[in-house]
């Protein structure tokens, strides 16, 4: 009894997708591509076609928000800095002026500002009047092993206000890039493009031209 070989055995080897050759793209899309590729080597891309979102990130040299994105007819990845001037920061519930007193906050070199906002407090199903801390990079916030805005508060404010109140901090312990993705309502995975220098989200009905 004649034995079967494995490539009878398994079925005839399956034909690979022909794969996209980048040479046979028309010329405006080429050039597309092109003008994509030397605006990665600047400080943001001007323009991209689309492209699908990898991740966010931080870059500490330029203490910029930035994102990648993979571009499929180049299969390249490019990476595009926020322009909305988006910073680190967190919540907690001192009031500036007081803050103000705590000398190792206000002498931080990574302290921005501070701004006051108003957040929904489900526990006592109301608005209520936070101090949001603006800080020049993730760093500062927290991630050091001492010295850090988010450990200097509640270790300072007893020492300089009594211990009867306990200060709280809040949206300080988040990753800096999972921060910066929800606040700018980015959904990795999906469709963008960079036009005149801003990312664009794109429809899916649009992506399918």
């Amino acid at each position: 009894m004649r034995t079967k070989s494995l490539d009878e055995f398994f079925g005839a080897p399956k034909e690979e997708p022909e794969k996209k050759d980048y040479t046979e793209l028309s010329p405006s899309v080429k050039a597309e591509v092109r003008e994509a590729t030397q605006g990665s080597q600047q400080m943001g891309l001007n323009e991209l076609p689309p492209s699908f979102l990898v991740s966010a990130s931080y870059d500490g040299e330029r203490r910029s928000a930035y994102v990648k994105l993979y571009e499929p007819i180049s299969k390249r990845i490019y990476s595009w800095y926020d322009t909305t001037g988006h910073k680190p920061y967190c919540f907690t519930d001192i009031p500036p002026d007081e803050l103000e007193k705590i000398e190792r906050l206000a002498n931080h070199p990574g302290l921005d500002r501070f701004e006051t906002a108003e957040k929904y407090d489900a526990l006592l199903d109301s608005e209520v009047t936070v101090t949001k801390i603006v800080a020049k990079d993730p760093l500062a916030i927290g991630g050091r092993p001492r010295g850090c805005i988010r450990d200097i508060i509640p270790e300072d404010y007893p020492a300089i206000f009594g211990t009867e109140r306990v200060a709280k901090v809040w949206e300080a312990a988040i990753k800096y890039y999972e921060c910066y993705i929800y606040d700018e309502r980015l959904e990795p995975g999906m469709p963008y493009r960079i036009k005149d220098g801003e990312l664009i989200r794109i429809e899916d009905n649009e992506f399918e031209k």
